[in-house]
């Protein structure tokens, strides 16, 4: 059964969001474990003692999501654990498979509940109902939900003195001058909105909650409660029942935190613990880390230099002709061979498209990924005509580059990735069976059925005009953006003829479709239909960009746009191929 979310960039309405939910917060980092003084470990608190109606509570941050890879604020928007993030939770669960819970605990966020259904799955006793309680969500950042983390700490870091980073840097030095209760009531008076939650509000749903946790973990004679919630919501559980203790740690994806009550008191015994998510990792996730560690030490100069191993090359089609290519290979290609992802451009498109291909290619070349984008025929440095640009002639060429690919590299057929934008979005779909694709990303994509997909070129009856017109002169007029370009006969057939929405219907990778709120060319009732047809994926994602145009900011110049565009594109392919 396919799982579909709808991740807003900017939430620009008024009123609450109750329908939706996310989460960022607390920075992301190394995976550090901190305990209370003269605590020895968190293997120690694995059973509450019996009798006594003590409660130790695993507070569990949720595992990864779509969204803590593209650096937005997440809140109470929601976006769904990645394939990383459902093995971390796999493997935090395996690690804590022997802890005998008698209670468990997420919100009513699906990347909570999630987790916590996967970590209960993995234990070897008979597993508690999981409770949804409202009061563990994440914070609710009002009109900041979606938008980019800077846009919501610039201002916070700025009037201390600091600079914010993607890294998370000087969270810590903004620790020594905030308390959460700052940063929350700060975040709330910069909110334009005004939705924001107060500190107050905050903790006032979350000091309920905990007594809800601990009064049921009571009526079932005590012992452990697993308690899964988010990034800054941990914390703010921390400072509430033992004040101080938390001293900004890192609270990464899985990290455990263990708390003690008795007799009315908390105790910390251990903060932001990776040792259960590490000890439930497979060999295989172990090597394949480890792996990746030693890529990253290269010396990074050099490392940075080889990532970026591009060639320009030309490759024969299927036609006789040469296909204009790019082939970037990354520096490090493993035993089994690199990930790789094929490009299809968009309608009278490049390989290029604005730079926003290339910038996806190189980013995705750091990652560990080959790529292989091509000119379609009559597009930028093709010498065809572009009577040619059919879809006939454009799968033959993506066959071409894939077999170059695969002569001149060991690729990973098991992680193999696909990219269209527009009527790429299409090709691509329609390519979707033609390959034992993974993971496939359209962006803005033209792939409803038939002439429906096409309205900005014309009517339904305008297109069976050319298209009868085409059948004599071989060729027809479609009009789009304000020009009158000539196609073949070939494309109007298919165009009318395809049917992409039965290749996505059966497509059972994991799929990203990152739409423009103002996209007046390819209308949200073609890539609602694209959404709609993805049943049988692992993952459905929409990344919507309420002020982007159908250029996904590369052909407007709003490099803002661009760049959460090319970073959840490359996040999204790493994620799921590596």
């Amino acid at each position: 059964m396919r799982k579909l979310y709808k991740m807003l960039l900017a939430c620009a309405v008024a009123g609450t969001l109750t329908a939706c939910s996310t989460q960022t917060g607390a920075p992301q980092g190394a995976a550090d474990t901190t305990k209370a003084a003269g605590e020895t470990g968190s293997a120690e608190a694995e059973k509450a003692p019996e009798g006594d109606g003590s409660i130790t509570l695993y507070l569990v941050r949720h595992g990864k999501t779509f969204l803590n890879t593209t650096d937005q604020v997440q809140g109470w928007i929601d976006s769904p654990l990645t394939e990383k993030g459902e093995s971390q939770a796999d493997a935090v669960g395996r690690g804590m498979k022997d802890i005998k819970f008698v209670s468990a605990f997420s919100s009513d966020l699906g990347r909570q509940r999630e987790t916590a259904l996967r970590i209960l799955a993995q234990n070897a006793g008979p597993a508690p109902e999981l409770r949804e309680v409202i009061g563990l969500r994440e914070w609710f950042y009002g009109g900041y939900e979606g938008k980019m983390n800077a846009e919501m700490w610039d201002p916070i870091f700025e009037a201390h003195g600091l600079k914010f980073d993607a890294e998370w840097s000087q969270y810590g030095e903004l620790l020594k001058q905030m308390t959460d209760e700052d940063i929350a009531n700060a975040i709330a008076a910069n909110d334009a909105l005004k939705q924001a939650e107060t500190y107050d509000q905050i903790t006032k749903r979350t000091r309920e909650a905990m007594d809800e946790i601990v009064k049921v973990t009571q009526e079932a004679g005590g012992g452990n409660a697993l308690v899964v919630s988010s990034g800054s919501e941990i914390p703010t559980i921390l400072e509430l029942v033992v004040p101080g203790q938390y001293q900004g740690e890192d609270i990464s994806n899985c990290s455990v935190s263990i708390l003690t009550y008795k007799d009315g008191v908390y105790t910390l015994e251990t903060c932001g613990d990776t040792s259960y998510l590490e000890a439930g990792k497979t060999e295989e996730e172990k090597k394949q880390e480890a792996e990746a560690a030693v890529a990253a030490a290269a010396e990074p100069e050099e490392a940075g230099k080889e990532a970026l191993a591009t060639g320009e090359i030309l490759i024969p089609s299927a036609r006789g002709t040469e296909i204009h290519a790019t082939f970037t290979v990354p520096a490090n290609i493993g035993e089994n061979g690199c990930p790789l992802v094929l490009f299809a451009h968009g309608f009278m498109g490049s390989r290029d498209e604005s730079g926003e291909f290339t910038a996806v290619a190189d980013g995705l070349a750091e990652r560990g990924i080959a790529s292989m984008r091509i000119d379609f025929p009559g597009c930028n440095e093709s010498t065809e005509s572009f009577l040619e640009y059919n879809f006939k002639n454009m799968s033959d060429d993506l066959d071409a580059a894939l077999a170059y690919a695969r002569e001149a590299v060991k690729v990973d057929e098991s992680r193999l990735g696909i990219l269209g934008y527009s009527m790429g979005g299409r090709l691509a779909s329609l390519y979707l069976d033609k390959e034992a694709f993974h993971t496939a990303v359209l962006w803005a994509p033209a792939a409803s059925n038939g002439f429906d997909a096409a309205s900005a070129m014309g009517t339904a009856a305008q297109m069976e005009e050319q298209l009868k017109k085409s059948q004599t002169d071989g060729k027809g007029v479609i009009h789009i953006w304000d020009e009158d370009i000539e196609v073949g006969a070939e494309y109007l057939q298919e165009l009318k003829e395809g049917k992409p929405l039965e290749q996505l219907a059966a497509y059972t990778g994991n799929l990203l479709v990152v739409t423009g709120g103002i996209d007046d060319t390819v209308v949200k009732s073609i890539t609602d239909q694209v959404l709609e047809a993805a049943v049988n994926t692992s993952i459905t994602a929409n990344l919507n960009i309420p002020r982007a145009g159908h250029g996904l900011g590369g052909y407007e110049g709003d490099q803002e746009v661009v760049k959460v565009v090319v970073d959840a594109t490359v996040n999204f392919f790493d994620d799921n191929l590596n």
